[in-house]
Order: structure tokens, then sequence, then C-alpha cells
């Protein structure tokens, strides 16, 4: 009821003024929110047990014609000096509770008259707490939606997409940060209606039908600035009638970097990775990805340090920024120069991004110096002009650097530089528990596909490719997995992978290996190993192992 004070008192004077007579609005607290007296003193004490809160208690009318024959009112000290001779009060109602009371205080004269026709004042005070009870409502309803628009409208400045909010007519009521980034406009056009601002057809035919526009190209400019990209809008309905919209802006430029994200890694989690990494790994991992230190990521294997180094930039807080990878390579001379320090290349388009820099024992000493410098600056010089630029560098390396610094082919500095915060593991070719898993989760993968759950590898299979596996190297590894899943069933033996030119005996790239396998073979038969297990030693089947063993006995 306090919400509408001011309707109530204008009621109240208009109620007073009809019948000639005194009014009291209450509310469910007792409190006067309503009044005009013509000929009774100010009422301003309603309490429990008076007339008027009868209504509230026991929500119903409460009409009195002569308040001689209410005992509670003979036993009132005023009742002598009280001038009031006749009530007549009615409950004000939202969704059938009183929430508060419309009533007459008639002297003996304006009783007399009212209470000649009492059915039409009945009603007509009805009527009028009808009247209450809806404003109520509205304001409730109002009070509400504005809630609810305060609430949208917080929403609508966290959403990364610009963002304009209109109401059903298309009268602008609000506009997002991101909105005055892209289109640069301010919010002085609050207030604006759509269709002025955006005088385009497909603003118009959404307006004349209200169905929903999906990513609709736009160009147009606006203030000298140009926007390309789509549109789109959503209805954000407030009730079961009553809608604004949300139209989405989004340049082409974000689309740009979405998908220059996606193809350098945005999918390699640290869960994904629990197949090439213990959970100590990660763990360090993961801590360091919440810093915002450069990182140096060092193993035997290049491409887990890569894949390493995109989980900790998607779990960083640079993460909705763009990702660079740099693949050093010295042929490239003075194109890599520019690729990385021109006034438009890496370090200045980097800014607030991260750099992942793949063996940088690679780049030219004088470029390690380069970077080192800015680093530690922060900026870095072209033309002639200093420039500022905020970027993460992760370091992947496959080999020690430090003998580089002791032989001088690598930068101390930066070397000082990228060592403070150093993740190592090792390779899977030196670790059985990673190599088993690496296998073991490709195997599957390649099971789910070719939908053959009964291949599996022998022991012997598992151990020969885990001692080869820096031979055999993981692009064709994968593609023994998947010619496993494809073509085999039950317990896969090497001699069946080299049956099907899976395993070469005599390639090229195995000749060394061959014969250090003859010496081990030589040495073990001298020790007195079993032929057992020399093959278990080695990986390899009872059968390989004669072969071998009758190619000894003919040198």
């Amino acid at each position: 009821m306090g919400l509408i004070g001011g309707y109530t008192n204008h009621l109240a004077r208009i109620i007073s003024d009809t019948l000639d007579t005194d009014i009291l609005i209450i509310d469910t607290n007792m409190n006067i929110v309503g009044s005009s007296f013509k000929y009774l003193n100010l009422y301003t004490d309603i309490r429990i047990g008076t007339i008027i809160s009868t209504i509230l208690i026991e929500n119903r009318n409460v009409i009195v014609e002569d308040k001689s024959r209410l005992a509670g009112c003979r036993k009132c000290d005023q009742y002598r000096e009280c001038k009031m001779s006749s009530f007549v009060g009615v409950p004000i109602r939202v969704d059938n509770q009183a929430v508060g009371a419309l009533a007459l205080i008639l002297t003996r004269h304006r009783a007399k008259f009212l209470f000649e026709s009492l059915d039409s004042t009945v009603s007509f005070l009805e009527n009028f707490a009808e009247l209450i009870s809806g404003k109520i409502e509205n304001e409730t309803r109002t009070i509400r939606l504005e809630n609810r628009l305060k609430e949208i409208e917080a929403i609508i400045d966290k959403m990364f997409e610009a963002v304009i909010y209109t109401d059903y007519f298309g009268n602008i009521i609000h506009v997002n940060k991101r909105f005055c980034d892209v289109i640069h406009l301010d919010k002085d056009m609050l207030g604006s209606n759509m269709k002025e601002l955006f005088p385009f057809q497909l603003i118009e035919d959404y307006f004349k039908n209200h169905e929903d526009i999906s990513n609709e190209r736009l160009t147009f400019e606006m203030k000298s600035h140009l926007f390309h990209g789509v549109v789109s809008s959503k209805k954000i309905y407030l009730s079961d009638t009553e809608y604004g919209t949300l139209f989405y802006f989004k340049p082409q430029s974000d689309f740009v970097k979405r998908i220059n994200i996606s193809e350098q890694g945005s999918l390699v989690t640290f869960d994904w990775l629990k197949k090439y990494f213990s959970a100590q790994e990660l763990q360090m991992a993961r801590e360091m990805a919440k810093t915002n230190h450069n990182l140096l990521i060092q193993s035997s294997d290049n491409e887990l340090n890569l894949l390493l180094a995109k989980a900790v930039f998607n779990t960083s807080e640079r993460n909705l920024h763009d990702l660079y990878v740099v693949y050093s390579d010295n042929l490239y001379r003075d194109l890599f120069e520019i690729y990385m320090m021109d006034e438009y290349g890496v370090l200045k388009n980097a800014d607030g991004c991260t750099v992942v820099i793949v063996q940088p024992e690679k780049m030219p000493l004088y470029i390690q110096h380069y970077i080192a410098d800015f680093m530690k600056t922060g900026k870095f010089k072209t033309r002639d002009k200093s420039v500022r630029s905020n970027v993460r560098f992760l370091f992947c390396v496959d080999r020690e650097l430090e003998s580089l610094v002791e032989q001088q082919l690598f930068s101390p500095e930066l070397y000082r530089l990228i060592a403070r915060y150093k993740i190592s593991f090792e390779g899977m070719e030196k670790d059985m528990v990673k190599f088993r898993s690496y296998v073991t989760s490709g195997l599957n993968y390649y099971r789910r596909l070719y939908d053959n759950k009964g291949v599996e590898l022998s022991a012997e299979l598992l151990t020969y490719l885990r001692n080869h596996f820096t031979e055999i190297g993981k692009h064709s590894m994968e593609i023994i997995l998947e010619r496993i899943a494809a073509e085999f069933s039950g317990r896969v033996t090497v001699e069946e992978l080299r049956e099907k030119n899976l395993l070469p005996e005599n390639e090229p790239g195995y000749s060394g290996l061959e014969e250090m396998s003859k010496e081990q073979i030589k040495t073990m038969l001298e020790r007195g190993y079993s032929k057992t297990d020399i093959a278990d030693i080695l990986g390899i089947s009872r059968s390989t192992l004669y072969r071998k063993i009758r190619e000894i006995e003919e040198v």
C-alpha cells in the first residue's frame, strides 16, 4: 500500500467529496495511507480491537449502524467525546488476501442519509477498493518488471557480444559496453528507436513480423566507423505477453579470432592430456597456468611439449585472447625477423596474448638477444619507434639448453629468463606407464571407430612398440594402432604385424637396431640367459629370436 500513497490520498478526497463524509484507508500494519476529514478529528492511532482493524483481521465488510450497540465502543475511554455515530468499511483485497481497508466514518446526520441506501453505499466502496487493489497489482508488476530489467541489464553488460536491448516497439532501453566499443557509439542513443538508428530492411522487417533474425550479414558506416559482420535477435519475455528484444552484433574480426584460436588447439585441456601425462605433472602445469610467468616446457618430445603449452594457455586468464605458435627455423632469415619483430609482427599483434616458441635454440643468437631484451623491458624498437606489448612466452624444447649455453650456442640472458619457471617430464619412450596409457587410449579410440571391441595388444607387442617407439615415431604409431583396430581380432602379436608389413623387418631405418639386437642376443647367450628370458627382455617373439640366432650363427 505504501507504493501508492499519493494515489490513495487522492482517492480518499474524491470519495469524501462525493459522499460528503470522512474516510480512512489503512494498510495491514494499521498505518493510515489515505484520509480525508470533513467533520471529525484526524484519527492517527489505529490499533487491534478497533472497528476498522476487524476488517483486516476477518477479511470481511464491517457495518455499524449505531456505535452504542457495540460493547467495545461503550468500553472506550473516549466513548462520550467521540462524534462517530456509524461506520461502513470494506477490505482491499489482492489475490483474496486483505492488504488494507477502506472505511467511512459517519456523523449522525450523514449516517441517516447513507444508510437509507446502504447497498449502494457498500457497492460504491467495494468498487473503489477494487480500484486500489488493481493499482497495487499494477505497481507491484511494474516493480517486478523494473527489477527484471535491472537483472537483464546486468547480464547484458557481462556478455562478450555487442548487444542492444529494445522494447516491443524498438525503443532502445539498454546498450552494453561491448556494443559501444565495437560500434563506436555511446549510450546517448538510449530512448532512440532501433529502426531510425539502423534503417535497414532486415530491422524494419523484424518489427513488422517479430520473427527472430539469425546471423544476417550487415555492413554499415556510422560516425566514420565501418561495421562488417552479422546481426541476430532473441526475444526476452518479461511476462506471458510482454517481451523486449536483444540484438547481437558480431564483427567479422570476432569470427576470424575464434577460427584462429580453434586452429591453434583450443580443445586441448588438462583432462584430455591425462593419457599423456601423470597427475603430478598436470597439477604442476595447472598451477603454472594460473600465473602470468614465462614458462619453459622441456621433454624429449616437442609434440607433447606443444600440447601441454596449449593446455596451459587454455587454462590461463589470457585464454580469450589469441595464441601464436612460432616454429623457429634459420632458413627464413630476414623473413623470420620481419615476422617476429616488424611494426605489424607477432610481438606487436600479440599484446595481451600468448606466444609459444618451439625449439628456440634454432633461432639466430641476435634474435634470442632481441627477445631477451623484450622480455625484460616489455617493449621493442621498430623503425626508430618504441612499441610496448604485453606478451606471455611459453618455450618448448626437446633438449637441455644449459649445455648449449656453455658452448655459446644459446643466449645466456634468454636462458636465465626462461629457466626461472620450468616444467620438465620424461618422454613416453622412457616411461612405460605413460607409454601404456598412450597406446591403450589410442587403441580404444580406434576400436570404437571400427566397432572392434575384442582386439588387444599382446604383452610382447606392447613391449616391442615401447622399445622401438623412437624409431617408429608417433605418426607411424597412430597408423599401426588404427590398422590393428581395423584389420585384426583377438590378441595381436609382432609377427602378425610383420605379415601385414606394418613392421618391416629389413627397412633401412631399422638396420642399426637390427645389428644392436644381434649383439645383445649374442652377449646374453654367452652369459647363460635362456631363450625365453632373452625374448621377453627384447620384447620379441621366440620365432623372431630363433631367426636372429640363426643369422648370428651364419656370420
